[in-house]
């Protein structure tokens, strides 16, 4: 019975997010605040339809590249702490979402 109940809140947490549509590479330069790419790099949007790599690393420089470059790659799209459009294969478009996901903070050590 344990195995119906898992499957139950699975389908729930699927049913809580709908896709609306395509998101665009205008309205990601519009409404991004962050991008994370495929190759697990997070990038921050300019406002001006450039966005910059956040870098952890000193000795690393940051790029910068424009939507277009770096829209084939993009997985998630980050708008005001929470996630508002993805893409759930690599090679479909980005899709926009209805309920947006909350993204949980890692909890700070010290």
């Amino acid at each position: 019975m344990e195995a119906k109940n898992k499957k139950a809140t699975r389908s729930n947490r699927k049913a809580a997010v709908q896709i609306t549509g395509i998101c665009t590479a205008l309205d990601i330069s519009k409404e991004a605040i962050t991008v994370k790419t495929y190759d697990k790099r997070v990038w921050c949007n300019r406002g001006d339809g450039t966005f910059i790599e956040r870098v952890y690393e000193g000795n690393k420089t940051p790029e910068i590249k424009s939507i277009s470059e770096l829209y084939n790659d993009i997985k998630t799209v980050v708008k005001e702490y929470s996630i508002f459009a993805e893409r759930l294969a690599k090679y479909e478009s980005v899709q926009r979402l209805k309920y947006r996901r909350p993204l949980h903070a890692k909890k700070k050590i010290g």
